[in-house]
């Protein structure tokens, strides 16, 4: 389980800061993010609870607001790939750093998924 802390922690420090970093970001250029980047990016950071629920075992929150979450989420994540704003970076800074990304972006959210799915759905002793 320790391993688990070390990445919900670390995801989650990551999470925050581009969390606040999209919306700084708005702030600074509106046209350089869109409402989605902004809605996934607040999203994430209300998971992290979650992440760290997970990690140290105990319940944060109701359960249901998890056992809603994690489909928005994947809604979310899934836009987030798929944007037509993916495809005009792709072909900006080219096809390689495209997919490179991609490949850091799933290797890195996969498990935080995996970990919020067992948490809200795998669970139950932490919601007795």
């Amino acid at each position: 389980m320790t391993a688990w802390r070390v990445y919900c922690w670390a995801f989650s420090v990551i999470i925050l800061l581009s969390g606040l970093g999209r919306v700084a970001i708005a702030f600074k250029k509106p046209e350089a993010v869109s409402r989605m980047d902004i809605l996934g990016g607040l999203f994430g950071i209300l998971l992290i609870p979650g992440l760290l629920g997970f990690a140290y075992q105990r319940p944060e929150g109701p359960h249901l607001f998890w056992i809603v979450a994690i489909p928005v989420q994947v809604v979310f994540s899934l836009c987030e790939l798929f944007a037509p704003k993916m495809e005009e970076w792709r072909q900006k800074k080219g096809t390689l750093i495209y997919v490179l990304t991609l490949v850091f972006q799933v290797a890195l959210g996969v498990p935080a998924l995996y970990a919020l799915v067992r948490y809200a759905y795998f669970s139950p002793q932490l919601w007795r």
